[in-house]
């Protein structure tokens, strides 16, 4: 996997990842929910390494809302 790593500075985040396809929003949420780890450099959550961060702990603490509509029939 080839990704390109960015530096940003938040306090608080609660935000909405959108962009054209392609752009890496559902790798974004794969490394920030730890499906893997990035092969090279570290992602640092309130200045920790997300690796020792549980992995039940940022599941519990992440929310995703999807664009697609999901009907249910009974």
């Amino acid at each position: 996997m080839n990704t390109r790593a960015t530096d940003t500075d938040v306090q608080e985040f609660s935000g909405l990842y959108a962009g054209p396809s392609g752009a890496g929003k559902s790798t974004v949420a794969k490394l920030l929910l730890r499906f893997y780890d990035p092969d090279a450099g570290w992602i640092a959550l309130d200045g920790a390494d997300l690796r020792r961060i549980t992995q039940h702990s940022l599941r519990n603490n992440i929310g995703t809302v999807s664009q697609d509509t999901f009907l249910f029939h009974d």
